[in-house]
């Protein structure tokens, strides 16, 4: 079960994630490593290679970098 609501599309080389905050869910913020080793169980490897950016519950965009650690994102930098 997700801890978070969020969507993801990816174009080209690029990964964007939506939060879709509401209810009793964590914002994709507070929960951004297990979001993304979320997403690689369903894209695979090619995530690590990709840029991430994000919207936040504000609406706001930001660009992210991942350290991954085997499959499990272990760090967010913003």
């Amino acid at each position: 079960m997700r801890k978070s609501n969020y969507s993801f599309t990816i174009d080209g080389n690029e990964l964007k994630i939506v939060d879709e905050w509401y209810g009793n869910f964590m914002s994709v913020t507070n929960n951004f490593e297990n979001v993304l080793t979320e997403i690689r169980e369903v894209i695979g490897e090619s995530i690590v290679g990709m840029d991430i950016i994000y919207r936040d519950t504000e609406g706001i965009w930001d660009r992210v970098t991942a350290d991954w650690n085997g499959e499990e994102c272990v760090n967010v930098n913003f």
